[in-house]
């Protein structure tokens, strides 16, 4: 899906003779709507009629070969550990993306000079308008332990520095391959391999909606995201949280 939307922003006239330059050259916001309307119709048919049909194409592969298990949007607590235990140079990284909720490429954009007193700024794609409609937005450094972890990434930097770097040192390039084979890496030597750097931003907001502490709209403000993205992608209830709310019916 993020190919195919890659695509539709770099389509032009030429690449498509049949069509007018307004309708090859799509707007964000459309393709986006695009992608929405994709992504809905493959949650809903791979677990209907496709899972039937994915199945018995399995049937013939050796067992070893079939991945049965599938990552979930919300991590549990022992994944979450299982992750920092075996992420390496990574283990600032990740304790940030669970502690902030802020999409990987935020972090990987991340610099010295955006750093406040009490604050962190992180900025999304170049060019690219987040759903809030702002390129960057403010994330609270009350939490100690988040605090620690960017004052010593910091120390002896240059405002322009980035704050978290790879194992040589260097800026995380900002394609984001390399940083997703990175973190694949320590997925699986943390015995899950179909888990993304992504899934951190999920757990982050779920636990945040399920706190009840903070209202939704200041939720969705802090983690530069609408109220329909949550409840549409992001918030995934536990099983625990489900069943209390399903016995007052």
């Amino acid at each position: 899906l993020t190919a195919l939307r890659d695509r539709f922003y770099s389509n032009k006239a030429s690449d498509c003779p049949n069509t007018t330059m307004r309708e090859a050259t799509r707007k964000p916001a459309t393709v986006n709507r695009y992608m929405t309307v994709l992504r809905a119709a493959f949650r809903f048919y791979f677990p209907t009629a496709l899972t039937k049909a994915l199945t018995e194409g399995f049937a013939a592969l050796p067992e070893d070969t079939v991945h049965t298990h599938v990552s979930e949007k919300r991590l549990t607590d022992a994944d979450k550990e299982q992750l920092i235990a075996h992420a390496g140079y990574l283990t600032d990284f990740i304790r940030t993306l669970f502690l902030t909720g802020a999409r990987p490429i935020e972090l990987r954009r991340l610099r010295v000079c955006d750093v406040r007193p009490n604050a962190i700024y992180l900025s999304h794609r170049k060019g690219d308008m987040k759903k809030t409609g702002l390129k960057t937005r403010e994330f609270p450094l009350n939490n100690p332990e988040l605090r620690e972890i960017i004052n010593r990434n910091c120390e002896g930097k240059k405002p322009e520095e980035p704050i978290f770097t790879t194992s040589t040192g260097l800026a995380w390039c900002e394609s984001g391959t390399y940083f997703s084979a990175k973190f694949a890496v320590v997925a699986k030597r943390a015995g899950l391999p179909n888990v993304k750097a992504y899934d951190a931003r999920h757990t982050a907001i779920s636990k945040l909606v399920d706190g009840e502490i903070l209202p939704l709209v200041q939720i969705a403000n802090l983690m530069g995201t609408s109220l329909e993205y949550i409840s549409n992608n992001y918030y995934s209830p536990t099983d625990d949280k489900l069943t209390a709310g399903l016995s007052a019916l």
